[in-house]
């Protein structure tokens, strides 16, 4: 390490507390706390709730990271790489690719704030095979249990911990497209239900639910409410095509056409998904 008017070189350090470590190299004015700092190496523990530290909110660093594992929210975040600028707005994540329950994840800018109680996120996601049931806390805000492997592409603005109270603007927005493959959305908890008011569509869709092969679709939050468009969702028989919206009190209204071979229906679509409230 080399220090020359207030200014810090380190070609390699490490830092530890707990289970958190990093190890990095740095070129920073130590007063200020700016500068550059790249993280070779990283394993950490962080809570959304905690927010980011307010010492380093007031840093003005950047640089690099790599090899970067993450424990957040329950979920473990595999051998992250990208790069960072820590701003007083918050911290910028930029063309960051890991991995995520099996799957790959990838942002090409990503701004997270703090707000009280949580944190405030806002950027663009791509998920590519992420194993749906490897998801911790995905179940609590769905609604529902799901399996399968997510495709997801979309940009998206919201506060985590979901449903965080007190905080302006504290729901979700955004658009983007949602592929899930050899899925399902087994045992919904209660009060979450979707419901075909016309018997015979009913009866050709079955219980699609509880496993198929391909669900597709286009969706966007605004004011609360998630609209759902250009919906297919497929079996080796049967095939679902429609669309759908959800209020922020949970109802849900929408149309489907379902075919069976041969056999075709249209039916209304309602129901109840109180889950969705939480977010708002």
């Amino acid at each position: 390490m080399r220090l020359h008017d207030g200014r810090v070189d380190t070609p390699r350090m490490r830092w530890q507390q707990g289970d958190s470590f990093a190890e990095f190299s740095a070129s920073t004015d130590v007063a200020g706390l700016r500068g550059r700092l790249d993280i070779d190496a990283a394993s950490l523990v962080w809570q959304s709730a905690d927010g980011l530290p307010s010492w380093l909110q007031q840093a003005g660093l950047h640089g690099r990271f790599a090899h970067t594992d993450m424990q957040w929210e329950g979920n473990a975040w595999k051998d992250m790489r990208g790069s960072y600028a820590m701003r007083e707005s918050g911290l910028l994540l930029e063309h960051v690719a890991g991995r995520l329950a099996d799957g790959g994840i990838h942002s090409r800018r990503m701004h997270i704030e703090s707000v009280p109680g949580g944190l405030r996120i806002a950027g663009r996601l791509t998920m590519t095979a992420v194993h749906l049931e490897h998801l911790h806390g995905l179940a609590d805000t769905l609604g529902v249990n799901p399996a399968g492997y997510l495709f997801f592409n979309a940009r998206l603005a919201g506060t985590l911990p979901a449903g965080l109270k007190g905080v302006q603007n504290a729901g979700w927005s955004g658009n983007g497209d949602v592929e899930i493959q050899h899925g399902s959305f087994d045992r919904p908890m209660p009060g979450n239900e979707i419901l075909l008011q016309h018997p015979a569509a009913s009866g050709l869709a079955g219980d699609v639910a509880s496993g198929f092969d391909k669900l597709v679709a286009h969706f966007q939050i605004r004011k609360a409410r998630l609209h759902v468009s250009h919906v297919q969702l497929s079996t080796a028989n049967v095939t679902l095509k429609g669309d759908a919206s959800v209020a922020a009190n949970g109802t849900i209204a929408g149309r489907l056409d379902v075919q069976r071979g041969k056999q075709s229906a249209q039916t209304l679509l309602t129901g109840s998904w109180p889950a969705w409230g939480r977010l708002f």
